[in-house]
């Protein structure tokens, strides 16, 4: 679980961390970006950003809830969720990238339809993801 300080941030410092964190993943190589994402996140955070994409995604190509939730296994009120920050715009810049001609949508939809097609591993047990790193390797 994530643990967040009780001590508050204030926006202003909050925007200029942000900012420099996203500086250092843009002046990264695509390779490099992998690695920086990989060392800043445990493999429960990266997971949870991989399934939050995959729910945005799906949920544009206009798969019901259920089926998101039965896919990917998460709760429906966790797509639920997703859908309706899709709805209020939150993810917008998210949607405008994937809607980009040159976001690699066919690989992006390739890689979601074998978990569609496949199913889900496990939901424990020491290769549960192993699928995952295998499709995007």
């Amino acid at each position: 679980m994530t643990r967040v300080s009780k001590k508050k941030l204030s926006k202003d410092a909050r925007k200029k961390l942000l900012t420099q964190f996203v500086y250092l993943f843009s002046r990264a190589t695509k390779d490099k970006q992998g690695d920086l994402f990989t060392a800043l996140f445990t493999d429960t955070e990266e997971i949870m950003f991989i399934k939050r994409v995959a729910m945005i995604f799906l949920l544009l190509e206009g798969y019901s809830t259920y089926r998101i939730s039965k896919t990917l296994i998460v709760s429906d009120s966790t797509v639920r969720s997703i859908q309706k920050r899709c709805e209020s715009g939150a993810y917008d810049p998210i949607i405008q990238q994937m809607r980009k001609k040159d976001f690699d949508r066919e690989k992006f939809w390739n890689t979601i339809d074998k978990v569609l097609r496949c199913g889900m591993p496990p939901r424990v047990g020491s290769g549960r993801w192993k699928w995952l790193y295998e499709m995007t390797d």
